[in-house]
């Protein structure tokens, strides 16, 4: 697994020589309204735990460092607030919808999530196990957040859907969810 850094543009601790002068739209995803000096390679970033023959992606989450990010969909229709630190480590996933949509997940315990707004304009879709509740805002389409398989008892987020100014860094890492049934353990702890 590897991971990537993301400095975010107007994030507190962001200096004039690690920033470009240059429009950041937020509808891009993080890399194209990045520019290479911006974006930094990292090692691996989640720490891959084995016991017992199982495994388990940790992505360590200082308590002591959490901050509310607010976010929501395109529209506007549909707001939410998450609890989680401003450097966050976010997961990108290559299933089918994950990739299909370009979803980068932050999964934080269902305490840390609050719905503000827009329950009545959310649609939910499910496939295969149907576990995951797959949740669209009916205006816009976006996917600003869902019930992820892996984790039930929690919500993932899209970080691309969080709005700007809370956020200090991204680091992603990979995740293959082509092979969920070999891998879904790793993720089994991050919404604990």
């Amino acid at each position: 697994m590897g991971g990537r850094l993301f400095l975010c543009p107007g994030a507190a601790g962001s200096s004039p020589e690690n920033l470009e002068r240059r429009s950041c739209q937020r509808s891009r995803s993080a890399e194209s309204f990045l520019s290479p000096r911006q974006v930094q390679q990292r090692g691996t970033i989640g720490r891959l735990h084995q016991a017992n023959g199982s495994r388990r992606l940790s992505l360590g989450l200082p308590s002591a460092l959490m901050i509310r990010h607010r976010g929501g969909c395109h529209c506007g229709r549909v707001r939410f607030e998450v609890t989680a630190p401003a450097d966050i480590d976010a997961l990108e996933c290559n299933c089918s919808i994950c990739s299909k949509l370009g979803f980068v997940h932050l999964i934080v315990p269902a305490a840390r999530f609050r719905l503000l707004q827009g329950d009545d304009c959310l649609s939910t879709y499910t496939f295969n196990s149907g576990v995951a509740k797959h949740l669209f805002c009916k205006i816009c389409g976006v996917k600003s957040f869902y019930v992820p398989r892996s984790n039930p008892d929690g919500y993932s987020v899209n970080v691309r859907c969080l709005d700007r100014g809370t956020v200090e860094r991204v680091r992603i890492t990979q995740f293959d969810g082509e092979h969920w049934e070999n891998r879904a353990g790793e993720l089994a702890e991050l919404s604990k």
